[in-house]
């Protein structure tokens, strides 16, 4: 405090026993300074006094000394670390890192505190910066500030002590590395469910698109239908996958019927998983298709063709595939064919006429569900004869198929017990009649006793057989002893006619190309206001089909019953009397095959008589063969006289004529009244036609010679 001191002396001991006060170790003429002693030796103590001295050499005598411990050792480096939030080098998804150490040493000045730095370099060295000053805190917590930004980071750890000499270690501490990742992966691609065989579903699924997805958690619903329950895994798959970029997992057998939703999701490195709320679902199947087919037991060997085989296969969850199994009997291996999908649940195939011997042939037809389910049904051998002999069991319904898909239905009651079906292709078939074609198919089924029900017989033809033909003509007719009648239409989209009967016998597929004739369709020229439209009607075919006659009068259409046709006559009144003028009737008739004729005549009616067209043919006559009248009448007669005069006027010979109206004739024999025969000359002829109101006559020359 003295304004006049002048220089201060720095007095020691050395590390000895007493402080040298004979020779100062340092002269410090600045007071504001400090002053620093050369490196010393490390551990020992020294003892310091520092003395004023005035401007005129006079040094005051204190002794106040200070000492201190030299120091040139650093404290020791963070050698035990741990954490209590993270794994080094392991993956994790929380932000928040949490790490303690054990502090380190430093006994000569004590530990003052560390430099630390946290990046993603493995060997970073912290500046000679402290950033805890603390010696007692061996513990923080960090959290990346650009962790929410990129959503993945790795870090270490470096940690530097320095102790209270400021003494800095020259190496440090490296902890790492953390791996943090917030970011959810991308979710699986393409996720399905698919019913598996026995009740079981395959959910299948993508890739996903992050790479650092190290695994799929599959969740369900259980079939509660209540949603998927997110809560607990049903099954965790591996995302090393052999390099495959598709995934597959397989439930156990479920409840069959029952629907299950599935959802999948992907969990990266860090354990972050993805929330897709993508949900697929499925029904669990663990029933194979049901198959439904009538065996076909035999084939007629003059009918060897290839066989059709058809089924319905049903199953709820859909049908993949169904096909047809073939062998030659007694061969070991079987060939087959696919199916095709005809209607709905009909599926239909072929055995090739190739593969059919005199031993027959074995068949069976399989069916594949969308599950994988599979069902076949019986191997049916089809036997190669020449004809059937079949027991019938009138207690049940028996239905014989034959190769070419003909067949035979007897409902049950139909046959007495004890009753034989025989089936045969007929070594004689007769010729079918007029308007008929050709046969197509035909088969001769028999009974050994009376029928007690209808029956249903299918005469079934293949393509190759109607070739040329219109199937709309065909038809299965029956021979009755004399010709054959008409039964049913065919089906031409299933090349196969049907009929229920009573009757057995020789059933026969024919054509009928020729349309009915119809002739003498009355009225025609003249009639009454109320007469009756007849015509004759021939159909050596088919048949007329009485439902579809139709007659036209001008533009009107009649009604016509069925029974309007009679023993091949057509015969209708007029639906009113008709008032004067020009009429026109038109007649069409179908057969049951539908081919179609059409007549058509025209007719006057007048109100009044007249007597037109008169004449006499041939004329001249010969009075050795007789002459014909004729005339026509604009409406009917009471009576009609015919009178033949000689050229004296004398009366050769009276006649009474027809009086119908419209077109008359009547004959002459060329006799006069006397039963004699007229000679070859000249006659006047008189023809008149009376009614109550009136009376018309005409008069003609005619000659014999």
């Amino acid at each position: 405090l003295s304004r006049d001191t002048a220089v201060y002396n720095i007095y020691w001991d050395n590390a000895q026993a007493y402080i040298d006060f004979a020779k100062p170790l340092a002269r410090v003429n600045d007071p504001g300074t400090k002053w620093v002693s050369d490196k010393l030796r490390d551990g020992i103590v020294y003892r310091f006094v520092i003395r004023c001295q005035d401007k005129a050499g006079n040094e005051e005598e204190n002794i106040n000394i200070v000492s201190a411990r030299a120091d040139s050792t650093p404290p020791s480096i963070v050698a035990v670390f741990s954490s209590s939030s993270h794994k080094f080098n392991v993956w994790s998804n929380d932000p928040v890192i949490k790490i303690s150490w054990l502090s380190s040493q430093d006994v000569i000045s004590g530990l003052a505190g560390y430099s630390i730095v946290w990046d993603s370099n493995e060997k970073t060295m912290p500046d000679e910066t402290i950033d805890i000053a603390d010696p007692n805190t061996n513990q923080l917590t960090y959290e990346p500030p650009d962790l929410q930004k990129l959503g993945y980071v790795k870090l270490y750890f470096h940690i530097r002590p320095v102790d209270k000499s400021g003494n800095w270690n020259s190496d440090a501490s490296h902890f790492g590395p953390f791996l943090i990742d917030i970011k959810v992966p991308e979710p699986p691609q393409n996720i399905e469910a698919i019913p598996q065989p026995n009740g079981k579903i395959k959910v299948n699924w993508g890739k996903s698109q992050s790479d650092d997805v190290i695994k799929y958690n599959v969740y369900w619903d259980n079939g509660t239908g209540n949603g998927i329950d997110y809560s607990k895994t049903i099954a965790v798959l591996s995302a090393d996958n052999g390099g495959s970029t598709t995934y597959w997992w397989v439930t156990p057998n479920l409840i069959d019927g029952k629907n299950y939703e599935f959802s999948v999701r992907a969990v990266d490195q860090a354990d972050n998983e993805e929330k897709n709320t993508k949900v697929v679902s499925a029904i669990a199947d663990d029933q194979p298709p049901i198959i439904v087919h009538k065996p076909i037991t035999a084939l007629l060997e003059q009918e060897i063709m290839s066989v059709d085989i058809h089924a319905e296969v049903d199953d709820s969850g859909g049908i993949d595939n169904v096909k047809l199994h073939y062998r030659k009997h007694g061969e070991s291996r079987y060939l087959d064919k696919v199916m095709t999908y005809e209607q709905p649940n009909i599926y239909r195939s072929e055995i090739p006429s190739s593969v059919f011997s005199s031993v027959g042939v074995d068949y069976y037809i399989s069916a594949t569900d969308k599950a994988g389910n599979t069902k076949s049904n019986a191997v049916t051998t089809i036997a190669i004869v020449k004809s059937l002999q079949i027991a019938l069991d009138p207690t049940k319904e028996n239905e014989i198929l034959l190769g070419d898909g003909s067949s035979i239905y007897f409902p049950a009651g139909a046959v007495p017990a004890g009753t034989y079906l025989f089936i045969t292709i007929p070594s004689v078939i007769p010729e079918p009649q007029e308007g008929l074609k050709k046969h197509i198919i035909s088969k001769e089924f028999s009974l050994d006793k009376e029928l007690l029900k209808p029956i249903t017989i299918a005469l079934k033809y293949s393509n190759t057989k109607v070739i040329g033909e219109d199937e709309s003509k065909l038809a299965m007719y029956i021979w009755n002893g004399n010709i054959w009648d008409y039964l049913a239409g065919v089906k031409p989209d299933e090349n196969l006619a049907i009929v229920s009967t009573m009757r057995t016998g020789i059933f026969s597929i024919i054509g009928d190309y020729q349309p009915p004739v119809i002739s003498d369709l009355l009225p025609s020229g003249y009639s009454e206001p109320n007469s009756v439209i007849t015509a004759k009607i021939r159909e050596n075919g088919s048949g007329i089909n009485t439902k579809k006659i139709e007659v036209m009068l001008n533009t009107t259409k009649l009604d016509v019953s069925e029974n309007a046709l009679k023993d091949g006559v057509l015969l209708l009144p007029f639906p009113q009397q008709l008032g004067l003028g020009h009429y026109k009737v038109q007649v069409s008739v179908a057969d049951k095959v539908g081919n179609i004729a059409i007549q058509s005549s025209e007719f006057d009616i007048t109100g009044k008589m007249t007597m037109i067209n008169v004449y006499c043919y041939p004329n001249p006559f010969d009075p050795k063969i007789g002459a014909n009248f004729a005339y026509t009448l604009t409406e009917s007669a009471d009576s009609v006289k015919i009178k033949i005069f000689g050229m004296d006027g004398r009366l050769i010979k009276e006649i009474d004529g027809t009086t119908k109206i419209g077109n008359n004739e009547v004959k002459w024999d060329c006799n006069d009244e006397s039963g004699d025969q007229v000679l070859s000359s000249v006659y006047i002829c008189r023809i008149e036609a009376k009614s109550p109101n009136s009376t018309v006559a005409q008069t003609i020359k005619i000659a014999g010679w």
